[in-house]
């Protein structure tokens, strides 16, 4: 039995899946440019939140973590890498992030190509493809 509803862990819901959200663009991408945003302890979903109430574009692996407690099965989904948030967009969403007051640093990253193949990667296995 989930202690909270599942939330929202990827927006839009086709970052990976639409070809036409990847294509020619800042750092091969389309839509902007990759952030790690490295959060405060246990604010990944708070700062993941946020980003949606604004429609900015994030992605954060969850898994489904369970465990017994007085005899019940209790799950809910945790971060996959604790601690970030991956932020797709240009300043003003790196802005917003940090207006959270939730982020103690952005990361920039360097390879956008490679990281978005990569966060792909990881979102297909999330999804059992």
């Amino acid at each position: 039995m989930p202690l909270l509803p599942t939330e929202p862990f990827v927006y839009p819901d086709d970052l990976f899946n639409n070809p036409a959200a990847v294509g020619p663009g800042e750092g091969g991408l389309e839509g902007g440019v990759w952030w790690v945003l490295h959060t405060r302890p246990r604010a990944e979903k708070a700062v993941a939140r946020k980003l949606l109430d604004s429609g900015n574009t994030f992605f954060l692996p969850l898994y489904k973590k369970q465990w017994r407690s007085r005899g019940r099965l209790l799950c809910s989904c945790a971060p996959l890498f604790s601690g970030y948030l991956f932020v797709r967009g240009d300043g003003a969403t790196r802005s917003a992030a940090l207006e959270t007051n939730q982020v103690a640093r952005v990361l920039p990253v360097h390879d956008q190509a490679r990281l978005h193949a990569d966060l792909a990667r990881v979102y297909r296995v999330m999804q059992g493809a």
